[in-house]
């Protein structure tokens, strides 16, 4: 707060001079072009001192918790860098653009203004054919033609190879295939496993070596970002599609139980575990044990799994090359809360990935399912549960973010260190993962939830499986609080599944603690410590 304070008392000094010395500027000097509607939010067709004025109102006041005071449809012109948050940065940005456009007379776009001089692109222009190494044409194909749509000069000069018919499959033959002559210069991978190839400078070399600085990233999620760092911190891996997760109700069960008629007033029962806990068991009172809270038991730990509550790992001073495991606070939290869910009976099938998981969704035995966004189109999980039961629960399920901000997939794609076709390579992340006005014509185009926040706020898509709500904004809100910069490492995500199994199979604390070391201890290059 302080902060902000600071830096809006500075703005405004610097606003009162300009508004002064510029007061017979007419509009037959102002910008043109993207600058017509970006920034200028009074709607005079211009960006000027006053829309810099509003965006300093509008963020005191959002950093304030208020309304901003602006239109819904002015709120992204405000957003002029679009990082999905209107801030003291965004009037700056304005102010500057002003000065040097009408001023100055300097004819600076946005980027410029905004992220400043970029590096030269180190990559050669040896080859101008892409070639995008993965195991599945399923997301490789909708993003080449969205591309080749707009940069019809590419077409033809994109190459998708496949390797493997799985992410677990790449994840081992990635390795023999960069081993080889075969042309490599971006490819696909999962969160889960992409350390493995991320950091190591035999198979990859940082996406900024494209020409791009890291300020260029600023718009996309900032867990993404850290998922992509190698352990010295250079961003190896950017997403373009992420997968935030949320709690995703029956509306009709929870109107009928707990009294709510919205997502808004579902939220506060489920806003934290504690209260998701007490209203689990007022639920089962409510519906004398017929509906449980959420479907499976392995719902319940998937959003520990994929938040900073997995395991904790630092590297090992007494054995170089290795990590120490560390088991944190929190699980002992979700040990509680995992056995009380076992004992209460607060979800009602056993098993992901099974029929039962769907039928429990249909039949009203479970009240939701913690889902991605992977989980809510046409052909997905919640349509399987939806149309079972003759269609019992089609269009009945709502969304909110639910107790915990986590994550469930999302794609990524790394720069190979054998890349040698700089020019396309660099308009591609450009078109998927810098541009936010591509990134929203994708998300539009595919109906994935892409990395920005400010596209996907415009993204109102509204999903028939939800009722017509969509899902994005409180995947959006989700995506903004995960955080994992302190607990990733190799085989975090590994180590993590291995801690909720040991508290799905043990009863007592300590002999989950026991379990989970004897697994641990079996994976190479880590080290488990007695207590």
């Amino acid at each position: 707060m302080k902060h902000y304070a600071k830096k809006a008392i500075a703005l405004t000094a610097a606003l009162l001079t300009i508004s002064a010395a510029s007061a017979n500027v007419c509009a037959a000097d102002a910008p043109t072009g993207d600058s017509m509607l970006r920034g200028n939010l009074n709607g005079d067709v211009k960006v000027s001192v006053e829309d810099a004025q509003l965006a300093l109102s509008a963020a005191t006041a959002a950093v304030a918790g208020h309304e901003t005071g602006l239109d819904e449809a002015v709120q992204p012109l405000a957003d002029v860098d679009r990082d999905g948050d209107l801030t003291v940065k965004d009037a700056q940005c304005i102010l500057r653009y002003y000065c040097l456009n009408t001023l100055s007379k300097a004819d600076t776009d946005w980027d410029k203004v905004i992220i400043g001089e970029r590096p030269e692109n180190q990559v050669p222009d040896a080859d101008d054919i892409l070639s995008i190494i993965s195991w599945t044409d399923d997301c490789v194909t909708p993003l080449i033609a969205h591309f080749t749509e707009a940069n019809p000069q590419y077409s033809g000069k994109i190459r998708y190879v496949n390797v493997g018919s799985s992410g677990g499959e790449a994840r081992e033959l990635y390795a023999s295939y960069f081993a080889g002559d075969e042309d490599a210069d971006l490819f696909i991978t999962e969160p889960e496993w992409m350390l493995d190839y991320i950091n190591s400078d035999k198979y990859t070399r940082p996406v900024t070596d494209l020409g791009f600085s890291e300020a260029d990233f600023d718009g996309c999620y900032s867990y993404t970002r850290d998922l992509g760092r190698d352990s010295s911190g250079s961003l190896k891996a950017v997403a373009w599609a992420v997968s935030p997760g949320a709690f995703v109700y029956r509306s009709d069960l929870a109107k009928e139980y707990l009294g709510v008629s919205s997502p808004e007033e579902m939220q506060p029962l489920v806003k934290d575990w504690d209260t998701f806990m007490d209203t689990a068991a007022k639920l089962k009172q409510a519906s004398n044990g017929q509906t449980a809270m959420i479907a499976t038991r392995g719902d319940l730990a998937q959003p520990m799994i994929y938040s900073n509550h997995g395991v904790l790992l630092t590297p090992d001073e007494e054995n170089p090359g290795s990590d120490k495991v560390t088991i944190p606070d929190a699980f002992k939290a979700f040990h509680t809360r995992m056995r009380t869910a076992i004992n209460e009976k607060y979800y009602a099938a056993d098993h992901q990935w099974s029929e039962e998981w769907y039928e429990v969704g249909a039949n009203g035995k479970s009240l939701g399912y913690f889902f991605t966004d992977w989980c809510l189109y046409e052909g997905s999980m919640l349509e399987q549960a939806e149309t079972l039961e003759q269609k019992a629960a089609y269009g009945k399920y709502r969304i909110t973010e639910g107790p915990a901000p986590w994550f469930w997939g999302g794609n990524f794609m790394a720069l190979s260190n054998k890349t040698n076709s700089g020019s396309i390579a660099h308009d591609f992340i450009e078109h998927f993962v810098v541009n936010p006005e591509t990134m929203k014509s994708y998300a539009e185009f595919s109906g994935e939830m892409v990395n920005n926040s400010w596209a996907m706020k415009q993204v109102k898509t509204p999903n028939p499986l939800l009722g017509g709500q969509s899902p994005f904004a409180a995947l959006d809100r989700t995506a903004k609080k995960i955080d994992l910069k302190d607990v990733l490492a190799p085989k975090y995500f590994d180590l993590s599944y291995e801690l909720s199994d040991s508290a799905i199979k043990k009863s007592r604390y300590e002999d989950a603690v026991k379990d989970f070391k004897e697994q641990a201890a079996k994976y190479e290059n880590i080290v488990v410590y007695p207590d």
